[in-house]
């Protein structure tokens, strides 16, 4: 009873802080009963049920049926209360004694509802170790199947030695999982001890203590139990009459015979122990910890068969010794090579991605190649590392419909990027001061500025690295043609490689080299001003499924953002609208949207982005919807009816559609010879002034155009030429309506007046004589 008592007076005497607590407790209770006696009562079972709890005893796994064959204090401390009970009347005592019993159940009570809410709300970390083999890489696994293959043939002390992260803890749990399923007479206890930043002095101590601690969870160790150092010099020091009682309640064992109790406890109770120790090897003075913990286990290694010591530390070798000597046997962990790992998240994050997304961004499909898989693979020094990096990479990926990184940049650049922040910093910020057209645009002057002591071998990486993001070209290029040479006459220079244009490079890939993409690694999602690759792409397919209504959409985001929108069109926005193409209205609707918009410059732009993403593409045959359109006669019909749409610069835009068309094959050339002469005639037949104001646009620069001028020459014969003379030569010049309509061509139309009307006039006869 001494251990219950000697609480008790610590609670009161040793913690002053403690004792101001429970005099406001007191206070409490006193407002709500005047029942003095009662409150001293609840207080009294609140005591004994925080002194039970200290021991474990509301532990879910502690059993409630005693081991009669080694009977611990807290079930003699039972029977006296039993006995104690059993001589008074129970209707007496429970009114008299209330209090007692509302303090005795109220932290029991408290503990069995944070254990049920525990259960439900706790979920699985994705940090925390893998739990099963099968869970397990190759290596790993292979270092648990010869852990669990020591464990069954009771080896009591073994060493699992590998660098930091490489698996040791996942395969422990992974190790006593199994072998918790397979332990049918007895019951497994694992006791992990961390022993980063224990004090040498106390290393055993420490490890006793959590040894302790661990069992009490299962059965009931309080006679094994110290009291805390503290509570007693607090005690000691409290020059109260309690004071002598710190040297009778500093009980001293020695930890090799507590520990061979312990196993005597284990081998009644039918259970066995396995103690992992990691992480010692960390300590700013980890070889004296080491000594000191090697000194207690060495001693234990004949000794008992129910306490199992799995030593996991780094495989260093001034280590190496001491580890031989505590653990005779030795399962070693090597360094994983993660290059499927690192292939497999690229694949993860691409299969979050539409149907040919990145082919339909980037003309074709990226990735990895299998050396540059390999180059950044060896960069991962373990799986933690691998892990941490998985993480990162799908946090900022991010789902549908949120502000991640998903569809906005490669797969493999974004890996790469988060590789180099974990592992290499100081090339993550290379890439980061790195710009073509800025200051700092060779390799050589982003070294001297910010790796000014790198080593050969950080060097080699640095270009490795930059070929494989494509910031350098030079695929052979070898760390000696940056080295510093010998002029006899300009003295010493230094071999320069210039990057590459990637960094200021538009936004029609993906890609985290140029600008842009670049801000977004670097914050790792998206804010409102970006430009979203997925966005433009839905709306490019949402346009080519039919819904034209979408148009209007589009033609609003254009507006919005000029530069980053056309670069879309052309970089893959056209193959998608007019590419295989099944809605035959979509070409009609897209140019006359073109044609609608008031910016005469933009209007212009969007026609050459569509002329420019066709020039590029391998063959005619995908735009095979689109050009059949051009082609017919409710092309031309259709342009009439919008005349008044047209800008500066329209007719020119669609000629050289024309242009394109007739580098064709079978009969297209000739079609698109009629067509065109069918689409200028159009116009020369109507007398509108909105008609007499584009044709002199288009004729007045034909000079400056002579692609356009020599297709002309072919498409329009003699005829047509005095047609067009005559058309333009009965225009009147000093129309005040003519001059208002050739003002609305042009973008600038302030600096459109009857003098350069006038000038754009004898240009546009001068252009037709050219074609005769």
């Amino acid at each position: 009873m001494y251990a219950v008592f000697g609480w008790v007076i610590l609670f009161l005497v040793g913690e002053t802080i403690l004792w101001e607590e429970w005099l406001k407790l007191w206070k409490r209770l006193y407002l709500i009963t005047s029942d003095s006696y009662q409150v001293v009562l609840v207080l009294a079972g609140l005591l004994l049920t925080t002194l039970a709890s200290h021991f474990q005893v509301y532990h879910p796994n502690r059993s409630l049926i005693p081991c009669f064959r080694y009977p611990p204090l807290t079930f003699s401390v039972g029977l006296v209360i039993s006995y104690w009970a059993s001589q008074q009347q129970l209707p007496a005592l429970i009114s008299s004694n209330w209090g007692l019993f509302v303090g005795s159940l109220l932290l029991p009570i408290l503990h069995f509802f944070s254990y049920m809410h525990s259960k439900t709300t706790n979920q699985p970390s994705i940090d925390n170790p893998r739990l099963k083999l099968c869970d397990l890489h190759l290596e790993p696994r292979l270092a648990a199947n010869l852990l669990l293959k020591e464990l069954n043939h009771r080896n009591q002390h073994i060493a699992l030695c590998g660098a930091f992260g490489t698996g040791k803890s996942s395969v422990i749990s992974a190790v006593l999982l199994e072998k918790k399923k397979n332990a049918n007479n007895y019951k497994l206890i694992r006791c992990n001890i961390d022993l980063w930043g224990v004090d040498t002095d106390s290393i055993v101590a420490f490890v006793l203590d959590a040894i302790t601690l661990t069992l009490s969870k299962y059965m009931d160790v309080s006679g094994f139990r110290q009291l805390p150092s503290h509570y007693l010099e607090a005690l000691k020091a409290s020059n109260s009459s309690w004071s002598f009682l710190s040297s009778l309640l500093n009980k001293h064992e020695s930890p090799d015979n507590l520990l061979k109790r312990l196993d005597e406890l284990l081998y009644i109770t039918q259970k066995k122990l396995v103690v992992t120790i990691q992480d010692i090897d960390r300590n700013a003075d980890a070889e004296a910890s080491m000594s000191i913990l090697a000194g207690l286990l060495e001693r234990l290694k004949q000794q008992g068969s129910n306490i199992t010591y799995i030593f996991a530390a780094e495989n260093t070798p001034a280590f190496s010794e001491t580890i031989r000597r505590i653990c005779p046997v030795r399962i070693d962990l090597t360094l994983p090579s993660l290059t499927k790992q690192i292939s497999s998240l690229q694949n993860d994050l691409i299969e979050t991605l539409p149907a040919s997304y990145l082919t339909c961004l980037n003309y074709k499909s990226t990735g990895f190649s299998q050396s540059d898989a390999a180059m950044f693979a060896e960069l991962l020094p373990s799986f933690r590392a691998f892990n941490s990096l998985s993480k990162m990479v799908m946090q900022s990926w991010g789902e549908p419909q949120s502000k991640g990184l998903r569809g906005e940049v490669n797969p493999h650049e974004l890996i790469s990027m988060y590789i180099l922040k974990n592992e290499y910093p100081q090339i993550y910020d290379l890439i980061n001061y790195a710009d073509s057209n800025g200051f700092e645009n060779s390799l050589a002057s982003l070294l001297d500025n910010h790796m000014p002591a790198a080593s050969e071998a950080e060097k080699k990486l640095v270009i490795k690295v930059f070929v494989s993001l494509g910031f350098l070209s030079n695929y052979g290029l070898e760390l000696s043609q940056l080295n510093e040479i010998e002029d006899a006459d300009t003295g010493t220079t230094k071999i320069d490689i210039a990057l590459t244009n990637k960094f200021s490079s538009a936004s029609n890939v993906l890609s985290i080299l140029n600008a842009d993409r670049k801000r977004m690694i670097l914050r790792g999602s998206l804010i409102n001003s970006d430009f979203s690759h997925m966005e433009a792409y839905s709306l490019f397919k949402d346009i080519a499924k039919g819904c034209i209504e979408s148009l209007d959409l589009l033609m609003v985001k254009v507006l919005e953002s000029k530069e980053l929108w056309l670069s879309a069109i052309e970089g893959y926005g056209v193959r998608m609208l007019l590419g295989n193409a099944a809605n035959s209205e979509l070409p009609k609707k897209l140019i006359y949207k073109f044609l609608e918009i008031p910016d005469a410059e933009l209007s212009h732009l969007l026609f050459r982005s569509i002329f420019r993403s066709i020039q590029k593409s391998t063959g005619l045959a995908p735009y095979e919807n689109f050009i059949s359109y051009l082609l017919s006669k409710r092309f031309i019909d259709d342009s009439l009816q919008c005349e008044k749409h047209f800008k500066a610069n329209s007719m020119v835009d669609i000629i050289y559609f024309f242009v394109l068309i007739q580098l064709g094959v079978d009969d297209r050339p000739s079609k698109a010879i009629d067509a065109a002469k069918a689409f200028v005639m159009g116009f020369a037949d109507r007398s509108t002034v909105q008609s007499s104001a584009v044709l002199i646009t288009l004729f007045a620069g034909l000079k400056q155009i002579s692609l356009v001028q020599t297709f002309l020459q072919k498409a329009l014969t003699q005829k047509n030429i005095n047609i067009l003379t005559q058309r333009l030569e009965s225009v009147d010049l000093d129309s005040v309506n003519l001059l208002k309509t050739y003002q609305r061509l042009y973008l600038e139309n302030d600096l459109v007046n009857q003098e350069k009307l006038k000038q754009d006039h004898e240009q546009a006869l001068s252009g037709v004589k050219l074609l005769g």
